[in-house]
């Protein structure tokens, strides 16, 4: 069975405490990843407006979500400018990359996207991407493997901006095996790789699950024969979890798991299939989904 780890990259905290532990845990279970990294202000504060959203303010509530971040980290933002992140990050970054992990894109503000993603033109979607694309690859000093959108909050617009910047794939989007997403009768270029497992904060607190059967609940969705792809958070299992992670990969060690780059999936046969606004249970908001038919190459103009 093989399963990859995509690692999301929200916060300052996350970029500086967050993936140094995970850098540290990965080389010493000798396990490649892909980090997902967000670069501009650290704007997590401002999130407290989504505390009006019965989903979001659920979720807060069953993930004890005050107990899982810094008090600092969930203010910032709010009361004045948040942090750059890059800034103070790019050591962990070079390393990450020195340390031979995928080195992907997340957002310039994760919280601004996830606040008005469904909103923005192509062009105002590729002003975003590029305010981070070119410093990103300027730290690894190279172009940026791939990009994934915060909270899988993907659209049209955003899909099309981001075939300017020659990814070699992307992740925005949920369902199983990648694909070249349709739009408007034609294929994109660059292939998606969508996420298959659901994450902590989505399953924690629901039917019964918690921290002391979430591994077993989590090790048991992943099948031979699929895509597996898990992505797991900087700030979360890098930080208040990690004890929990780290029992994770020792459990997937002893069931044989092994473990890829997301890129690996490229070397399968790709289809394509379209991308549909949905829901997932645990997540509050839309978000991009995989629809569940395929199609054939043949049913599709690519546009390359």
């Amino acid at each position: 069975m093989n399963l990859a780890l995509r690692i999301d990259v929200d916060t300052y905290d996350g970029s500086l405490i967050g993936v140094k532990n995970l850098l540290s845990m990965l080389n010493k279970y000798e396990i490649k990843a892909a980090f997902f990294f967000s670069l501009g202000p650290d704007n997590m504060g401002k999130n407290i407006f989504r505390l009006f959203k019965p989903a979001f303010f659920n979720k807060v509530l069953r993930t004890n979500a005050t107990s899982i971040y810094n008090p600092k980290t969930i203010i910032k933002g709010l009361l004045s400018k948040g942090p750059i992140i890059y800034k103070d990050s790019k050591n962990n970054i070079k390393e990450a990359e020195n340390s031979g992990h995928e080195i992907g894109l997340h957002a310039w503000d994760h919280q601004l996207w996830q606040a008005n993603a469904e909103k923005w033109t192509e062009e105002e979607s590729l002003i975003q991407l590029k305010k981070a694309y070119y410093i990103l690859s300027d730290i690894i000093e190279r172009p940026t493997d791939a990009s994934a959108a915060p909270g899988w909050k993907i659209t049209d617009n955003i899909l099309k901006s981001k075939e300017n910047l020659n990814f070699k794939y992307n992740s925005d989007c949920r369902g199983e095996g990648a694909f070249y997403p349709i739009i408007e009768g034609k294929s994109l270029s660059t292939p998606q790789i969508p996420q298959n497992l659901p994450t902590f904060d989505e399953v924690i607190g629901t039917n019964s699950i918690n921290k002391s059967n979430y591994n077993e609940f989590l090790l048991s969705l992943i099948e031979n024969g699929k895509q597996n792809l898990l992505t797991i958070h900087s700030e979360i299992e890098g930080m208040h979890c990690i004890d929990l992670f780290e029992n994770f990969l020792k459990m997937a060690k002893e069931k044989n798991i092994n473990f890829v780059l997301p890129s690996y999936y490229l070397n399968e046969k790709i289809k394509t299939s379209e991308i549909e606004t949905g829901k997932v249970s645990g997540r509050e908001g839309f978000i991009g989904l995989k629809k569940e038919k395929e199609l054939r190459s043949t049913d599709c103009n690519r546009n390359t």
